[in-house]
């Protein structure tokens, strides 16, 4: 998560973190009316150890926490 990511100095990481929560900010108002589009929500319970050390690009752990966590949101929030 942008946030921590100690490969990134302040003041872009305060930067990039504010762009990021915008580009969500907008997706979710985007997809909102589109039939048959789900969105998945930025996880608000990162788990650090899912990251490369960058601390920004998911490590293979960190994609597989993701996917069960999506998976796990969509079964409980939708019907298919």
């Amino acid at each position: 998560m942008i946030i921590y990511a100690p490969a990134l100095p302040e003041p872009i990481r305060s930067i990039l973190w504010r762009l990021s929560q915008m580009h969500n900010a907008n997706i979710v108002e985007f997809t909102r009316g589109m039939d048959r589009v789900f969105y998945y929500p930025q996880p608000a319970d990162i788990r650090l150890e899912g990251f490369w050390a960058d601390g920004i690009h998911p490590s293979e752990q960190g994609y597989a926490d993701w996917a069960e966590a999506m998976i796990k949101y969509f079964a409980a929030n939708h019907e298919w």
